[in-house]
C-alpha cells in the first residue's frame, strides 16, 4: 500500500489512501474495502502479494484515460450489479490528473523531514521556461527540472521501512499516491544528460549513495571506480520493474550497469530490467561475504581478508578486497521473438544485435568468448547455461553461430596487439592490458625499494632490465625467469611480484601453487598469462619441478587443458617469478641453465613504516609511474637473451653439487681466467677424469668417482669451449698419449680442427703435479 506520510495521522494497515476522493464512490469504495485493496492512484487500485521482504503489485482495478474500468485479477471480480454501479460512478466522477510540479512548496507534512529521508524524482529535461537564466557556480542544477515524485522514508511502528511516494495534482494539493501515468519514474533523471556511464540501483536510497562516491562526498572502497559515473534508482521495489518506465535507458547511448540489492529478488530483476531497456548491459552482484540486502547505501563490510595485513610487507589497512570488475559479469538480453516467423522447425527467436556485438563463438576450440571479458572462455554448455536467464532460448549457442560476424576460426593471446579479432577475421586476441597508463613522475620509491631488495648492483641492474622489459615490452617473450630466494620473509619478494602484477594486470597473473605445476594435469593458471607467480618453491630434492618449468618457459607454444573443455594450442608468453624461503631447497636446477636469473636478495627486512609510505605512494600514482619509468629505460632485454650467471646461483649450484664436481669446476674456472692472462690452455674431458681419480685417492673405476659425462658438463658450464669435428655431428675425440678424449679449450676453435692443432694441451702429470691449478693448491 503506498503509505501516508505521516505515521501519526494515518493508519498504517488502512486503506484510506486516496479516500477523500474514492470515498465520494460507495460501490467503488465497497468494493476496495470487501477485497483488502491498496489506493495506488486515483486509476490503479492493487492488491499486494508478499515476496520475502517485498511485496509485489497486482493491478486489481485499472481505469483508463477514457475512464473504462477493467478489473484484471479473475479472483477479484465485481458482480454484474457491481460492476455496473461502479463504471457510473467513475464516469461521473470529477478526479484530477497528476501533473509536474516546478517550484511548488513541499506538502506540510514533509516540511519537518530530514532531507536524509526525501528523495525528489526530478524530470529529465529543465524546462524551457524556467526563468533563472544563465547557469551560475552555485545554482543547483535540480531547479531548472520538474519534480515527478517524492519518495519519503520511514521506520513504521512494526519496526519495518516503510517508503511513501508523494505526487502534485491538478487541483494544487500533493497526495500520497503515484502518479497516474501507471509507469513510475526513475530517480535521477536529471542527471542522465550528462552521463557517459550510468549505474542503476534498487531504490533512491542506494542512487543517491552511489552518486555521492562517485562525487567524492563519500569515503568508499571504490571511489576511484565510480567517479564520473551517474547513478539512478527504480522504484517500486525488486519484484515490479514491470512498473517502471525504463524509455529514458533505451534512448541512452552509454553504458549501463545494474548494482543488484544482494538478495534472490534483486538478483531476478536484472534480465526483467534488460528485457526491459533492451541496450548493452551488466551486473554487479555482491557474493556470500556481503550481507543478505546489500547495497551501496550499506555500510563495507570489514571483513579482515579484505584489508592487508599491518606488519610485512602491505601497508595498514590497504583494501586488497572485491572489486567492481570482480563482481561484474555481462547482463545483456540476448534475444527478441520473430514476429510472423515462417520458418517451421525453428524457435522464432533471433539473437539481437546487441548481443551479437558482445559475444565471439570459435570453432577450434568450440569455445565462446564475451569481447570486453575475453579472460573467460565458456563451453557450449556453460554458455547456454549463463544466458538463459537473458534469453527466450535454451539454445542460445545455436542462434548466435548464425551470426557470421561474431564467429572466428580459433583464439590467440598476443600481447602487445590490441584486443579483438586478427588476422583477417580468422583469430580473435582475447589479450587484454593492464588499466594503469605510464606517467611522468620521480621513481625514487621504486628505485630505492629495487635497490634495497638487490643489494649486488650488477644483479640489480639485471633484474631492472627484466623487469622494465616485462612491463613496457608486452611483444617481447624474455626467454628466462626470476628465481628470488632469501632465508628470511617479508624482505620484498612478493611485494615485488605483486606490483609487478598489478602492472601487467592482475588478470594477466597466475598463482599457482608448487603443487598445481608438478602434480596437475590441468594449468589454467598458465593459459593466457603475461606473468605466473610461485610464492612457495621447495623443490630442491628433484629435477621434477625443474623440468617442468624450463618447457613452460621458453616453449613458444602450450597446450592449455582446463576441466571440462577440451585441450587447444595457444601462444606461450608467461613469465615466471619463482620464490622461495630456503636456499638449499628452492629448486634443484642443471649447470647450464640459462632459463633463470638468480639474483642475490637481501636478508634485512624493512620496518613496517617503510611498507606504508611504498604501498601509499603505490596507491596514489605510483604504478604509474613506474610504467613510464619502464617506457624510458631503453635497455630491455632482447628475445633471444638467456639469463647471466649470478654469484647466488653459483652458490646454488654449488649447495648441490658432489665434491668431485666442485672440483672439477674449479679447475675449469682457473683454466679460463688464464686466458685473460694470454695463456691458451686444453684438456681432455677424460685426461681431467684421471685427474679428478688422484685427486680424491680413487681409481677411475671407482663407483664413488663421478663419471665421464659429468666432468665435460662440468667444464662445459664453467665457459670452456668444446671441441667439434662438424656442428651438429657427434662429439670427436682425440688421441692424447693413452687417452681417446674430447678436448675443452679455454679459447674459441674452429670446427675440423686437428688435436695436433690445438693450443696448450695439458697431460696428466701437468695437471696433478707441474701446474698452478694442481689440486694440492
Amino acid at each position: 500500500m503506498n503509505m501516508p506520510a505521516n505515521p501519526q495521522q494515518f493508519n498504517e494497515n488502512s486503506n484510506e489512501t486516496g479516500e477523500e476522493k474514492i470515498v465520494q464512490l460507495p460501490a467503488l469504495f465497497a468494493f476496495i474495502r470487501r477485497h483488502q485493496l491498496d489506493i495506488a492512484s486515483f486509476r490503479r487500485i492493487v492488491r499486494k502479494r508478499p515476496q520475502g521482504n517485498y511485496s509485489r503489485d497486482e493491478v486489481a482495478i485499472r481505469i483508463t484515460p477514457k475512464l473504462e474500468v477493467e478489473f484484471p485479477l479473475e479472483d477479484v471480480q465485481p458482480s454484474a450489479l457491481e460492476k455496473a454501479a461502479i463504471v457510473d460512478e467513475i464516469k461521473g466522477a470529477n478526479w484530477p490528473t497528476w501533473q509536474p510540479a516546478f517550484r511548488v512548496a513541499l506538502p506540510d507534512e514533509l516540511k519537518n523531514v530530514a532531507p536524509e529521508n526525501l528523495f525528489i524524482f526530478y524530470s529529465q529535461h529543465a524546462r524551457a521556461d524556467h526563468g533563472l537564466g544563465p547557469m551560475r557556480p552555485r545554482d543547483k542544477k535540480e531547479d531548472r527540472h520538474e519534480i515527478l515524485m517524492i519518495e519519503h522514508r520511514f521506520i513504521g511502528r512494526n519496526g519495518k521501512k516503510v517508503c511513501v511516494l508523494w505526487t502534485y495534482w491538478s487541483d494544487g494539493k500533493w497526495r500520497p499516491m503515484e502518479p497516474d501515468d501507471q509507469l513510475l519514474p526513475l530517480y535521477g533523471l536529471h542527471l542522465l544528460n550528462d552521463a557517459v556511464m550510468v549505474y542503476l540501483h534498487e531504490g533512491a536510497k542506494a542512487a543517491r549513495a552511489g552518486q555521492e562516491i562517485a562525487e567524492g562526498r563519500r569515503k568508499h572502497p571504490w571511489k576511484d571506480a565510480l567517479q564520473y559515473t551517474t547513478h539512478l534508482g527504480w522504484p517500486g521495489g525488486a519484484p515490479n520493474p514491470d512498473r517502471v518506465d525504463w524509455s529514458p535507458l533505451r534512448k541512452f547511448t552509454g553504458s549501463q550497469r545494474i548494482i543488484a540489492d544482494n538478495d534472490e529478488p534483486g538478483i531476478n530483476a536484472v534480465p526483467k530490467i534488460s528485457n526491459a531497456v533492451g541496450r548493452s548491459m551488466w551486473c554487479v552482484r555482491f557474493d556470500q561475504d556481503f550481507p543478505t540486502g546489500f547495497d551501496l547505501a550499506d555500510p563495507w563490510p570489514k571483513h579482515k581478508k579484505w584489508y592487508a595485513a599491518t606488519t610485512g610487507e602491505y601497508t595498514t589497512g590497504e583494501y586488497i578486497g572485491p572489486t567492481i570488475a570482480d563482481l561484474a559479469f555481462p547482463a545483456t538480453w540476448a534475444t527478441k521473438i520473430v514476429k510472423n516467423a515462417k520458418k517451421v522447425g525453428r524457435p522464432p527467436f533471433e539473437i539481437r544485435d546487441e548481443f551479437a556485438s558482445e559475444w565471439i563463438y570459435a570453432p577450434e576450440p568450440d569455445l565462446y568468448v564475451h569481447r570486453d571479458r575475453p579472460q573467460d572462455q565458456l563451453t557450449e554448455s556453460v554458455f547456454d547455461a549463463t544466458i538463459h536467464p537473458f534469453s527466450h532460448s535454451t539454445k542460445t549457442s545455436t542462434l548466435l553461430k548464425d551470426k557470421l560476424g561474431s564467429q572466428v576460426r580459433s583464439l590467440a593471446y598476443r600481447p602487445g596487439s590490441k584486443t579483438g579479432i586478427i588476422e583477417g577475421g580468422k583469430k580473435f586476441n582475447i589479450y587484454e592490458p593492464s588499466s594503469i597508463k605510464p606517467m611522468e613522475g620521480n621513481p625514487k620509491p621504486w628505485l630505492e625499494f629495487i635497490e634495497q631488495l638487490f643489494p649486488i648492483e650488477s644483479d640489480r641492474r639485471e633484474v631492472m632490465r627484466w623487469c622494465a622489459t616485462l612491463i613496457a615490452q608486452p611483444k617481447t617473450r624474455m626467454l628466462y625467469s626470476l628465481l628470488l630466494v632469501s632465508e628470511q620473509q617479508g624482505v620484498g619478494k612478493s611485494c615485488l611480484a605483486r606490483i609487478l602484477a598489478r602492472l601487467v594486470g592482475m588478470h594477466n597473473t597466475g598463482w599457482p601453487s608448487e603443487n598445481d605445476i608438478t602434480q596437475s594435469a590441468f594449468n589454467p593458471w598458465l593459459a593466457h598469462k603475461r606473468l605466473v607467480v610461485v610464492n612457495e618453491v621447495y623443490a630442491g630434492e628433484n629435477h621434477h619441478a625443474y623440468n617442468k618449468l624450463k618447457s613452460y618457459i621458453t616453449d613458444p607454444e602450450v597446450t592449455v587443458n582446463k576441466k571440462f573443455q577440451q585441450p587447444y594450442v595457444i601462444e606461450n608468453h608467461a613469465h615466471f617469478i619463482l620464490c622461495s624461503n630456503n636456499k638449499t631447497r628452492a629448486l634443484k636446477i642443471d649447470d647450464a641453465d640459462r632459463r633463470l636469473l638468480v639474483p642475490t636478495v637481501t636478508e634485512q627486512p624493512m620496518p613496517g613504516a617503510y611498507w606504508n609510505e611504498l604501498h601509499k605512494w603505490l596507491d596514489e600514482g605510483g604504478l604509474s609511474i613506474i610504467a613510464g619509468w619502464a617506457k624510458k629505460f631503453g635497455d630491455y632485454v632482447q628475445a633471444a637473451d638467456r639469463a647471466p650467471m649470478t654469484g647466488a646461483k653459483q652458490d646454488m649450484l654449488r649447495a648441490g653439487w658432489s665434491p668431485g664436481k666442485t672440483m672439477v669446476f674449479d679447475l675449469a674456472e682457473k683454466i679460463k681466467a688464464a686466458f685473460d692472462d694470454g695463456k691458451m690452455i686444453a684438456v681432455g674431458r677424460d685426461i681431467v677424469h684421471a685427474w679428478l681419480a688422484v685427486a680424491r685417492g680413487l681409481t677411475v673405476n671407482d663407483s664413488k668417482l663421478e663419471g665421464r659425462d659429468l666432468v665435460g658438463s662440468t667444464l662445459a658450464a664453467a665457459g670452456l669451449h668444446l671441441v667439434v669435428d662438424v656442428p651438429g655431428k657427434r662429439t670427436p675425440r682425440f688421441q692424447i698419449g693413452t687417452f681417446k678424449t674430447p678436448i675443452y679449450t679455454n679459447y674459441p676453435t674452429l670446427p675440423g680442427i686437428k688435436s695436433s692443432e690445438v693450443t696448450g694441451m695439458l697431460t696428466l702429470k701437468e695437471l696433478t703435479e707441474d701446474a698452478p691449478w694442481s689440486p694440492k693448491m
